[in-house]
């Protein structure tokens, strides 16, 4: 099929009326765009999203060229004022609609500040401008993202769904004020890309992420600064793959909830590059309901940490087992529609489509004729013609566990792509891969003389610890330490209380066995009584601290019996 509009989509990248920087493109057209091994972007400044992990190769594709072509663009004049809902502040002299893209450039002496409700089609803020929504401002964009290049301040509400493309691209300073709100529902994307390392993520209002519908990708993707600040909330839900992938700077000093409603499909907290830091501060809080890991970098925990479970870091990888003369690990990117790869485990033969059509029978884009060969295997399909969700559901139909699609672009790794859900992609169930055109053609030599068995796996990864001065509380077998993890069972760092409640006043990372001081002091001498404790109830009585300090962000001193961390089998 040809590409019909690429004038249009040429005028559209180059005007940046998306926010989101790709563009919507049918099953045969090339990407624009791809993922490098090891997370380094072609082209940061127009890759839509990223998969954090090793061996993955993404490029997002969406149903037709959709870019600004049915909207007006709106540019900020600030010929009036500063007020939003001015008519003459804007290029058309109307306010902006639904329909309107909107552009904020740097030259007006008057930048916007919004105060009331609006609704825009998408948003982008132009490196140097600013824009400020008040406590009673109101922005949703029900249909798209927005692209931060600037300066945007949220004292107010943004809302943000269904939107074929990131949430929040940021590539500026993006601040999230203790009255600003951001909701993100149902990006194919990010929830948010902070996009490099200029780029500055601070939140002391709540975020939330996916509380009703899926994101497509990670809930955020962090390749710059984000800060979550004491009054800060983060929620996320609902995320395709983990729900924080952070390969720069990630500090928390309030509260992060992730999976409470609906765990991610991936993890709920990933470091992904040897710079990357995380650290959660000593008052703060992590609730995960998936697992926290660190594959590369540092992380530090000096607060407190809830995880439902704890396992060693692994990345998925498509291996093909034998012959020898193809075996090996290949790159691959996958479908945004049925099962996510990191999650499964599967091992058969490899085995070609067979739909009976004339020349191309191995397209699958009917119901194959040789559905027996099909059950229990993993089926071969050749993309062309259909879309990429027909073609699996055809194989899922006749029995195949997976499918592996092979790429008709010659190219290599540079012509992977996502594949974008199209007919019956919501009842499939199977998992999906593409590979390279020249990896297709040297598995269909192999196969001419004999089984080709693949598998889609998990592979583990080595990784460094994540260094706990605080708690963490986990749903893992007791007595046994937490894999990675260094302090699995220490109650606090030496001289931080936590908790932030008078009982529990003590929470511990494991099975322990101590007793504690029934007086605590100010002082790391021991001579400055702050208040007393007891343990039957687990309780702290205040007696000497300063009125109106929380208890978890007071430094404490105590002593204990016993040794804190007792004697373990070996696990």
């Amino acid at each position: 099929m040809m590409d019909h509009c690429p004038e249009k989509r040429r005028r559209c990248l180059q005007r940046k009326l998306c926010p989101f920087n790709f563009f919507t493109l049918n099953n045969q057209s090339k990407p624009i765009v791809c993922m490098k091994n090891h997370y380094t972007p072609q082209n940061p400044t127009h890759l839509g999203l990223a998969w954090p992990l090793r061996k993955l190769l993404l490029v997002f594709l969406l149903l037709g060229c959709t870019c600004a072509l049915h909207a007006q663009t709106t540019t900020w004049t600030g010929a009036t004022n500063i007020d939003w809902d001015t008519p003459t502040n804007w290029s058309t002299n109307a306010v902006p609609t639904v329909n309107d893209n909107v552009e904020v450039p740097s030259a007006p002496a008057n930048q916007p500040t919004l105060n009331t409700a609006a609704s825009v089609k998408g948003l982008r803020v132009q490196s140097g401008a600013t824009l400020i929504l008040s406590a009673t401002g109101n922005l949703m964009l029900p249909d798209a993202g927005m692209s931060n290049d600037g300066t945007l301040t949220n004292n107010g509400t943004i809302t943000i769904s269904t939107t074929s493309q990131d949430g929040v691209y940021n590539t500026g300073l993006f601040q999230n004020k203790p009255t600003g709100t951001l909701r993100i529902n149902k990006p194919w994307g990010n929830g948010i890309w902070n996009l490099n390392s200029s780029s500055t993520v601070i939140n002391e209002g709540k975020i939330f992420i996916g509380d009703t519908d899926n994101t497509g990708v990670s809930g955020i993707l962090n390749y710059g600064t984000f800060t979550n600040k004491a009054t800060g909330e983060i929620h996320i839900d609902r995320s395709r793959s983990n729900a924080i992938a952070n390969t720069s700077s990630f500090t928390n000093s309030g509260t992060i909830t992730i999976g409470a409603l609906v765990p991610p499909g991936g993890n709920a907290i990933e470091n992904l590059a040897d710079v990357a830091t995380f650290t959660n501060e000593a008052c703060a809080l992590i609730r995960a309901f998936s697992n926290v890991l660190n594959t590369k970098g540092s992380f530090t925990n000096n607060g407190y940490i809830s995880v439902n479970s704890v396992k060693v870091p692994s990345v998925p990888d498509v291996l093909v087992n034998s012959p020898a003369g193809v075996a090996g690990s290949y790159t691959f990117s996958q479908a945004n529609f049925g099962a996510n790869v990191n999650s499964v485990n599967l091992t058969a033969n490899g085995v070609f489509v067979d739909d009976a059509t004339v020349p191309n029978p191995t397209q699958g884009c009917s119901p194959p004729v040789n559905a027996a060969q099909l059950s229990g295997k993993i089926a071969l399909i050749d993309r062309g013609v259909c879309n990429f969700s027909q073609k699996v559901y055809y194989a899922q139909q006749a029995g195949a566990i997976g499918v592996i699609m092979f790429n008709n672009v010659a190219g290599g790794e540079s012509m992977l792509v996502t594949m974008a859900p199209g007919a019956f992609a919501d009842q499939i169930t199977i998992p999906t891969v593409m590979l390279t055109y020249e990896a297709g053609q040297s598995i269909r030599a192999a196969l001419a003389g004999g089984p080709v068995n693949i598998s889609i796996i998990q592979v583990s990864l080595p990784s460094p610890p994540i260094t706990n001065q605080g708690v963490i509380s986990f749903s893992y077998p007791l007595g046994i330490p937490i894999p990675n993890v260094t302090n699995n069972d220490i109650i606090a760092r030496s001289g931080a209380s936590c908790g932030n409640t008078l009982s529990p006043a003590l929470q511990l990372g494991g099975s322990v066995s101590l007793t504690v001081g029934t007086t605590w002091y100010k002082d790391e001498a021991l001579t400055m009584p702050a208040g007393t404790y007891n343990q039957q109830t687990n309780t702290f009585t205040i007696t000497n601290l300063a009125a109106g300090v929380p208890i978890r962000c007071t430094f404490l001193w105590l002593t204990t019996t016993t040794p804190a961390r007792a004697p373990f089998p070996s696990p």
